[in-house]
């Protein structure tokens, strides 16, 4: 996600960085990707509009699914 919010002109410290990576994490622990909301208020409270973090985190999810299909489709070679 960090690519993605320099490319967005957003400026974070390392610390805010970090704790933005770290709530994107949760997701994998808590149910309903909750992380992923957690990201978007915590990018609020540091005066970012939701208009501009949401294409952030479907920009996240997309690279995951492309990731996922790669892996998928990498695999699928290896056993056919």
């Amino acid at each position: 996600m960090g690519d993605s919010i320099k490319k967005s002109n957003i400026l974070l410290n390392k610390r805010e960085s970090f704790l933005i990576f770290l709530s994107g994490l949760l997701m994998t622990i808590i149910p309903a990707k909750i992380g992923e909301m957690i990201t978007a208020v915590y990018l609020k409270r540091k005066g970012v509009k939701y208009r501009k973090s949401f294409p952030i985190i479907i920009t996240e999810r997309i690279y995951d699914v492309i990731g996922v299909i790669f892996l998928l489709k990498s695999n699928t070679n290896l056993i056919f």
